[in-house]
């Protein structure tokens, strides 16, 4: 590799504060960095990596020209370095797809997403009889028993995690009525506007599923008023 004249091997150096937040966050980061010989540009990669997340640079880079210089880019805490590197290699990707490729690539995060919710959902009721279950108590054991296997009856037959199905497993395997405790705050959204979200994603998973047109919701229609899948 040769910079000017001169056939060396490229040397870089970047200083960065330290990084706050929660995974999920992206922030902007200030870094100051230089590169030997000057003409080199020096793209920017992991900054450190605490405990339990990963602090990435998702955005930026230095142009190494004259003295060190300073850039300002986007820092991203995920939760963990796996999370880190599906999240880069998903970026390649998606900025080397067609839109056609974009749109197969929403489609089956859509249907992941609801597949991580279902199985949340299962893991929810199994995991409350494990935690309940009194092994010392051999008459409460037999009735725990009991409601067990009728809560499994109910899994068997619980395959699509809209609201209504959700509290109806859940009250009957368990008696919690979950509804109450959906709230968001942040986004705005109270149990209502939760249930109502929650059933518009499961349809659109369905229809995205059997190739049916998406239907138009507040969060699936574009600006121009075309259904479509977006981040």
């Amino acid at each position: 590799m040769c910079c000017g004249g001169d056939c060396v091997q490229p040397t870089c150096s970047v200083n960065a504060n330290s990084v706050t937040g929660c995974p999920g966050a992206i922030l902007l980061e200030t870094v100051r960095g230089s590169c030997s010989p000057n003409c080199w540009s020096m793209a920017l990669e992991v900054v450190t990596q605490p405990q339990h997340a990963t602090v990435s640079v998702v955005g930026g880079s230095i142009q190494c020209v004259g003295p060190p210089r300073t850039s300002t880019v986007q820092i991203e805490i995920a939760e963990d370095a796996t999370r880190t590197k599906l999240l880069r290699e998903a970026a390649r990707l998606y900025s080397r797809s067609s839109r056609q490729e974009k749109r197969v690539l929403y489609g089956a995060s859509l249907a992941a997403s609801v597949a991580a919710w279902d199985a949340y959902v299962n893991g929810v009721v199994r995991d409350f009889f494990h935690v309940t279950a009194p092994p010392l108590i051999p008459r409460a054991s037999a009735h725990h028993g009991l409601a067990r296997a009728m809560a499994e009856k109910l899994l068997k037959s619980f395959n699509v995690p809209n609201s209504e199905n959700v509290r109806n497993l859940l009250i009957g395997a368990t008696g919690f009525d979950p509804w109450p405790h959906w709230q968001w705050p942040a986004k705005r959204l109270n149990s209502l506007s939760i249930r109502d979200r929650l059933n518009e994603i499961l349809k659109a998973r369905h229809s995205v599923a059997h190739g049916f047109a998406l239907p138009s919701f507040a969060w699936t229609v574009s600006a121009r008023g075309h259904p479509r899948l977006t981040t």
